[in-house]
This record gives C-alpha cells, structure tokens and sequence, in this order.
C-alpha cells in the first residue's frame, strides 16, 4: 500500500481503511502502522483504481473499494479517519470523474468537492490537521470551471493543492493545468497525482507543478515493462540510469520536511502505490472512460523494454548496463523474463526496483534543466519521442 524511498509515501485510504478500527483502539498512528520514518500523506482516491468506480459516488458521500468491497465514506466519517491516522498532510474527499463526462456532471463534481473542502474545515477548525489539508481542483478537465474552482479555493486555508491527471482529458491539459496553477498562491504547494508515463512528468513539471507522485512506474511493472528511454537524450534506449544509493541534495526551502520539490531545486522521489480491487459489476455513468488503461502500458519501442518477450530468455545481461539499481547489480534480463513467465511475484517487485531507479534519474535531469532554464527543451525531446516511436 505505501512505497517511499526518501521523505514521502502516498497512502490510498482503501489499503488501510479496514485497519482505522485497529488503529483507534490502540491510539496508533498511519506512520506507526506502516512502520515508517517517512512523512505521508493520506488519500481517499488510489490511482491504481479503474476511473468508473467513481460513478458511485453520491451527493454526501465518495465510495472507497477495499477487501470489503464498496464502502460509503460521509465527510465526516473521513474527517475522523483523518484525526484517527494523523497523517502529515491528507487530500480532502473530491469527486473525481473523468474529462468525458458533460457539463452538467462536471458542474456537479465541482459543487461537491468545493462544498466538501468547506466541510471538512469547519470539522477540523478546532484540530491541527486543517492547516495539513491539500485541497483538489474540481472541473473534470473543463479548463473554465477548473479556473473558478481555483479562485475559490485560493481564499481558503490549505497547506496546498492537488490537481488529478485522471479528471483531465488525455491530451490538451498542459494549458489548462499552466492557467489554474498562475490562479493558485504562489507560496503554496500544487501536487500533480497519475502521472502516465515520463513524458507527462516533464510536462507537468513544466506546467509548474511541484510534486509528483510515481503511480506510473507502478503500472509499468505490474505490466512487465522496464523503463528505458534515456533521460538525457530521450532517443534511444538507455544503457544507465542513476540508483537509489546516489546521494541526493537535501538542502530546499519551504514545504521541505514534505519532501522535495523541483521548485527548491532539490530532486522529489515521491511514490504512490495501490492494490487492485474487483470492479463494480455495472457503472451508471454510461460512457465514461479510464485514461489508466492497459494499452497505456503495453511495450513501446524504444521506450520500454517488454521483458515478459521470449526474446530476453538468453540474454544474461541487466537491465541497463551501468544501473546501479539492486536489480541490476544481481539479476539479469533472463531471470526477470522467467519471473514474468512464471507469474512469480518477484518480477514486479524487480521491475518496481528499477523503474525507481530510472525514474529517479528521470528527475534528476528535469532538476538540472530547470537549474539551467532548458526544460521545455527537455519536454520537446521527450514528445518527439513518445511520438516517433510505434506502440
């Protein structure tokens, strides 16, 4: 449920919520929980989820798919989950839907979240946890309702903002994301969830989101594919990539015991990670589509490699020839494809290892051209390659 290898984890509210009884109880935190030293921050949306279970959601309540099943969380039952886990920042209940829906959905979306976040502060108004609150922006991709939502919401007083690539349509959100975020405080940080691949982490970067997470790199394990396209030259595959022991820059200003941001010319490392649940049988909003689909994740020459093909069966090699990530230094392209093969539950834990690694030194890069001012020249060199290559 959490995956963090520096200073944040992103927990789902599905992968513990069963747990929040136990935790109550005994008075144990979500950090004593997990068991971790790291900072997290608790959310009611898993981005590892199809898009359509959101179409249970109801005028008081978002439904959450555990173990259990569908459970109905009010606001207020969220606000005591909130006091219950004390997590170090949480995003507060939104309904999110996707680009696809119409107007007048979108327009519902929008007036339950805002009505949502003003709930949640008059709940918590006399606990420390409001000023840990991160606000969504509502709009369901619809860039002039997007626009208001943030209007609206840069009056209020949260710790920052989060915008969910899932409620935004599959191209054509750069603009609309570069416009609410100049309406946001500046002093205040935006938290871009559901990146799809390396070519939308640039891009969001340079729409000027400070964070992200890493729920891509999630994807493409779960589906066999190992990164591969060079951060510093996104034309051809890599034969390196910087590992998880590479000292990193610690030193950054505001909002710095949340982990870093590009914006204090520090690297982020932040990891999102989820379970798979069994979906509803049937979604009454008809039409709506998951930008998270498969197809997102399926082999891309000179992108990806597909390491589940017979055609790494012999090859005694690593991943990447200079990788210093763990599954690098002691496995080889071989014995992953007959992890995969075998449907062992190694192979993604491998895959995830190194997908890390990579996309660390993914990072890495866009840190240094923001340094240098050169990141739109970095998201051009990444946008002639996802384009010129062949799914």
């Amino acid at each position: 449920a959490v995956v963090s290898t520096q200073s944040t984890g992103v927990v789902s509210l599905n992968s513990i919520l069963n747990a929040v009884p136990v935790l109550e109880k005994t008075n144990t935190t979500l950090a004593s929980y997990v068991v971790t030293d790291k900072k997290l921050i608790l959310t009611p949306y898993d981005s590892m989820q199809p898009l359509d279970m959101t179409s249970f959601n109801e005028q008081g309540s978002v439904s959450v798919w555990g173990k259990g099943g569908r459970k109905k969380l009010t606001c207020a039952n969220y606000c005591n989950i909130v006091k219950v886990c004390s997590p170090d920042l949480f995003v507060c209940m939104a309904d999110i839907v996707p680009a696809t829906v119409n107007r007048k959905r979108a327009d519902k979306s929008c007036y339950r979240t805002l009505n949502w976040v003003n709930q949640t502060i008059t709940f918590l108004s006399d606990n420390a946890a409001v000023s840990q609150m991160l606000a969504p922006i509502p709009g369901s991709g619809h860039k002039q309702l997007m626009m208001k939502s943030a209007h609206i919401l840069a009056n209020r007083s949260v710790f920052g903002y989060v915008i969910e690539r899932a409620s935004l349509p599959v191209d054509g959100w750069q603009e609309t994301v570069k416009d609410v975020i100049s309406i946001l405080p500046p002093d205040k940080p935006v938290f871009f969830f559901g990146a799809l691949n390396e070519l939308e982490v640039v891009q969001a970067y340079s729409s000027g989101a400070h964070f992200l997470d890493t729920s891509f790199v999630l994807h493409y394990s779960n589906a066999g594919q190992a990164l591969a396209l060079d951060p510093t030259s996104p034309r051809a595959l890599t034969d390196s990539c910087s590992g998880p022991e590479q000292a990193v820059p610690r030193s950054w200003t505001k909002s710095s015991e949340f982990g870093p941001s590009l914006r204090d010319n520090v690297v982020p490392n932040n990891e999102e990670a989820g379970v798979p649940h069994k979906n509803p049988k049937k979604s009454r909003d008809r039409g709506q589509t998951n930008i998270f689909s498969f197809s997102h994740y399926m082999p891309r020459e000179g992108i990806t490699l597909d390491l589940k093909s017979s055609s790494f069966s012999q090859q005694f090699s690593p991943i990447a020839a200079h990788c210093a990530c763990f599954t690098c230094t002691r496995h080889t392209r071989a014995y992953v494809n007959h992890l995969l093969v075998t449907h062992e539950l190694l192979a993604p834990t491998l895959l995830m290892l190194h997908n890390l690694a990579h996309a660390r030194a993914l990072v890495c890069e866009a840190e240094k051209r923001i340094t240098q001012g050169s990141l739109e020249e970095m998201v051009e060199q990444f946008h002639s390659a996802f384009h010129s290559t062949s799914n």
